[in-house]
């Protein structure tokens, strides 16, 4: 045991010392780059500001060089190292980015304080001009902008990466949208000197499942609020919530078939594809596990077409 204790040590301080290294050595990203656009290794960041939004969450905002931005691909997290107290080695945890990764100067990251979490209560105590390592990216499921709607399921910190996914759908890419070419009207063609086809083009659609404890639990509710209200004809959420002010408390996991089946998009169609993230329990019920079918299976989403972050 303390044999493989000391190569374990020796192996993480091998990997950020040569981390450090290379962090040293490398010179400054140009204006215009994007500095997480492919792997990197640990890079350090300064803490620029941080946010109380809850009692156990907090919006962290990293500085990057002036003019560079994220730019990290879709559905992906970056690891941040920290360096805890109570920690013999380094503790890696992945985080999914909430900024925008096109935007120049900073990435802001929403995390919330667990009582055991390493990691997270280590980040809860810094302030800001603290310096911390990041690393990646880490791919998550791939997003197919030819999907005409978007289911996204969502328990607890499971919210960021459908944030994620929502704001590049919504706000980042706008005119990305489901196309498909229109056939039946034969006038079209008489448009084709100012378009290349007679392609329509029909902009993705958002359904978003929360499941939480309470309202108050639920991350980033007020901007997924004025989503709601901004695109009304592209974004309907529904919120399950175990303990409800007032009301009958749903058992744990009430993210159950009885509730999908009244709020989940009908997965007939060919573009249509579901995303979930959540506690392991949770993303075990609703995809299944190995040869195992899960509740979106039984709701008729084809196994292809659901994605776990």
């Amino acid at each position: 045991m303390q044999t493989t204790m000391s190569k374990l040590l020796l192996g993480t301080s091998l990997v950020v010392g040569t981390g450090l290294a290379y962090t040293a050595l490398r010179p400054t990203p140009a204006a215009g780059s994007k500095m997480f656009s492919s792997f990197r290794l640990p890079t350090s960041l300064e803490l620029e500001s941080v946010e109380q939004v809850s009692h156990n969450v907090k919006k962290f905002r990293f500085k990057l060089p002036e003019g560079v931005s994220a730019g990290f691909p879709m559905t992906s997290a970056l690891l941040a190292i920290t360096f805890p107290s109570q920690s013999w080695i380094p503790v890696i945890r992945p985080y999914t980015p909430i900024s925008s990764p096109s935007t120049p100067g900073y990435l802001e990251f929403m995390i919330k304080r667990y009582p055991s979490g390493k990691s997270s209560e280590h980040l809860h105590s810094l302030r800001p001009g603290s310096n911390v390592l990041f690393a990646g990216p880490i791919s998550g499921p791939k997003y197919d902008p030819k999907f005409g709607h978007v289911t996204l399921i969502a328990g607890g910190t499971g919210l960021t990466p459908c944030y994620q996914l929502m704001r590049h759908i919504l706000k980042d890419n706008p005119l990305e949208t489901n196309t498909n070419a229109n056939t039946n009207n034969k006038n079209s063609t008489s448009l084709s000197s100012s378009s290349s086809s007679s392609a329509t083009q029909i902009p993705t659609k958002i359904t978003l499942v929360i499941g939480a404890n309470t309202i108050g639990d639920i991350l980033l509710k007020s901007e997924f609020d004025e989503w709601e209200k901004k695109y009304p004809d592209r974004l309907e959420i529904h919120y399950c919530i175990s303990k409800p002010e007032g009301g009958p408390e749903r058992p744990r996991g009430g993210l159950d078939k009885a509730f999908l089946e009244k709020t989940v998009f009908e997965p007939k169609s060919e573009s249509s594809a579901v995303y979930l993230c959540g506690p392991p329990g949770m993303e075990e019920s609703l995809a299944g596990k190995r040869r195992k079918g899960g509740v979106l299976e039984d709701l008729g989403f084809k196994k292809d077409r659901i994605f776990v972050f």
